[in-house]
């Protein structure tokens, strides 16, 4: 609540570098879950991971904008079930 009552008084979040902190958390949280995540076999992390870079920029091309988490979501687990059954 307090973050989109502060959010309200930046008028442009692309002056002060705000566009990327989206991006940059999720790129942490991603790297803390590869890091952490003892259960799985790295190579079926990075698998998935290139797998899901790959279907979001085809995504990106095909689908409006809104869907694109969603697909790529649905696809990439259902994706990344196959290859842990399959292979690992």
């Amino acid at each position: 609540m307090i973050g989109a009552l502060l959010g309200n008084f930046i008028e442009d979040p692309k002056k002060l570098g705000l566009n990327f902190a989206n991006v940059a958390m999720f790129i942490g949280l991603l790297y803390l879950q590869v890091n952490s995540d003892k259960a799985l076999n790295k190579t079926l992390q990075v698998i998935v991971v290139l797998l899901t870079l790959v279907l979001t920029y085809i995504s990106t091309i095909i689908l409006p904008a809104s869907l694109v988490i969603i697909a790529v979501t649905l696809i990439g687990c259902t994706l990344g079930m196959v290859i842990k059954h399959v292979f690992f």
